[in-house]
């Protein structure tokens, strides 16, 4: 579970860059919904190793994915929308370390 954990710790981070290179860059080598797509499944896939809490959070992650990937290059709320489900799930990956010490 704590690898598990920190392996999320390393994703979100990925997946958060992608939005804002999509969004705030432009970057269209970025615009491949592939790549979010990649990391949005690991984050699931990882979760499911933690507490029903995290994976709860990854799913909801997943959802704003699905819904927001469309719209990320002209659509700040998309973008926002996104990035919060990504620190909400980051909050919870933290919470679960502090828990397992």
């Amino acid at each position: 579970m704590r690898s598990a954990s920190f392996k999320l710790l390393l994703q979100l981070p990925e997946l958060e860059s992608i939005v804002e290179a999509v969004h705030y860059d432009n970057d269209l080598s970025l615009r491949n919904p592939r790549k979010g797509w990649v990391k949005v499944n690991l984050i699931a896939n990882l979760s499911m190793v933690t507490e029903p809490e995290l994976s709860v959070a990854a799913k909801e992650l997943k959802l704003s994915w699905q819904s927001n990937w469309l719209q990320l290059a002209d659509n700040e709320a998309s973008a926002q929308a996104v990035v919060s489900k990504i620190d909400d799930t980051r909050a919870r990956v933290r919470q679960l370390l502090k828990q397992l010490d």
